[in-house]
């Protein structure tokens, strides 16, 4: 959150050597990675993030973000809707600021969110989530 880019990924892969199945390290890196510019770099660490634990939507949402600005929209979309069905509450900037995006990301998430199949899982994940807390679904 201070901009200390290269300090936040030494603490990160320090957290790594102590235990390299801690997926919220390996993505925090791809944070890093993708504030920096490093596109290809913050994808490698998202899906390994997704290879480490594949049932919690931040990656796959951080993931599909930058495969949409790299032109992967298909995949980009199947992955962000994938992420809106696993988790909506991540479709909030205020919930993505509090998991330490900053800015280039938060931008370019926007672009994704308004795509049509991230929209349309995120609306069915919203209604099925009230329905549950509703006591409405079987």
């Amino acid at each position: 959150m201070l901009d200390r880019w290269d300090a936040a990924r030494q603490e990160y892969e320090k957290t790594l050597e102590l235990d390299s199945a801690y997926w919220p390290a390996m993505n925090n890196i791809g944070l890093v990675d993708y504030e920096q510019g490093d596109l290809d770099a913050a994808i490698d660490r998202w899906e390994r993030t997704i290879e480490m634990n594949d049932s919690v939507a931040e990656p796959y949402l951080a993931l599909a973000t930058a495969l949409y600005i790299r032109g992967e929209t298909e995949r980009a979309e199947e992955l962000g809707a994938k992420a809106m069905r696993l988790d909506p509450n991540y479709a909030r900037l205020q919930v993505l600021r509090e998991n330490l995006w900053r800015e280039n990301l938060l931008r370019d998430v926007q672009i994704l969110l308004r795509t049509r199949p991230v929209a349309e899982a995120l609306q069915q994940a919203a209604i099925e989530q009230f329905n549950r807390r509703m006591g409405l679904s079987e």
